[in-house]
């Protein structure tokens, strides 16, 4: 059975203009938000989301349905921030910063975290420093995780990474996380 995605992308390749506007109302959005919590500025973060279609679009005539769609965008995504960040290395200032919604209470006793749009922004600012003050090989994967609320296995297909990895560096990630906020 083919999925609604699948039909939308064949729709894509044929030249279908309602199927594209569909697909981007659809999943921009999505890959917006991903981007904002990645470089913390409204307009880089749309600049990105954008790049992103742009990116998938031209590319389009290669793509292989193989899963979700979504996956793959924020694979897109996720690279043109990392370039971002690789020839943007000037600091974000504090106000220009766009945070969510991550509770940390409880965190130092039991080891998990809850989510809860409501609570303290000193929190949410303390948890995106923490976050940022993690070696590379968690940082990404615990703001996939916290801030994208995304599933282990689809962290994984995001990465190209082993399953038994992101599961490994969640659980490190978090250690490390009750570290860094117990010290601050």
């Amino acid at each position: 059975m083919i999925s609604s995605d699948e039909w939308l992308i064949r729709k894509i390749k044929r030249g279908d203009d309602f199927a594209i506007n569909e697909f981007v109302e659809k999943y921009y959005p999505i890959i917006l938000n991903y981007c904002k919590k990645r470089v913390r500025d409204w307009g880089t973060a749309e600049d990105l989301t954008q790049e992103t279609f742009v990116h998938f679009f031209r590319s389009l005539s290669l793509y292989r349905h193989h899963g979700k769609i979504q996956n793959y965008l924020y694979t897109i995504a996720g690279n043109l921030c990392r370039d971002f960040y690789k020839t943007n290395k000037e600091e974000i200032p504090m106000e220009e910063t766009d945070l969510t919604g991550i509770r940390l209470s409880g965190m130092a006793q039991n080891g998990k975290l809850s989510y809860d749009p409501l609570e303290d922004v000193a929190e949410q600012i303390d948890l995106q420093m923490a976050l940022d003050k993690l070696p590379d090989s968690y940082r990404e994967i615990m703001k996939l995780h916290l801030l994208d609320h995304l599933q282990q296995i689809q962290i994984a297909e995001i990465l190209n990474i082993k399953i038994h990895i992101v599961k490994y560096r969640i659980k490190k990630g978090k250690l490390l996380l009750q570290k860094i906020l117990r010290e601050e």
